[in-house]
């Protein structure tokens, strides 16, 4: 699915429109629009994935210090 559409929104303004503005092939209406959203949807969640991991990261920092501060260890 997700080579498929990309190459929607690479091939899909090329291609020809009728009256009202949209595209013949354009399987139902609004194709094109919920493409952009998935490209969007795609972007925020790879944008997520980098921030969930940063929180990981320093959730793990705090319970390694904690740990060390249990143990006696101080900084």
């Amino acid at each position: 699915m997700k080579l498929s559409y990309k190459v929607w929104l690479v091939v899909g303004p090329l291609l020809p429109f009728n009256k009202e503005g949209k595209l013949i092939f354009e399987p139902y209406k609004g194709f094109m629009t919920d493409l952009h959203e998935l490209k969007y949807l795609e972007n925020e969640m790879r944008n997520g994935r980098r921030l969930k991991s940063t929180v990981d990261n320093l959730e793990l920092k705090i319970m390694n210090n904690t740990m060390k501060w249990k143990q006696g260890q101080r900084w």
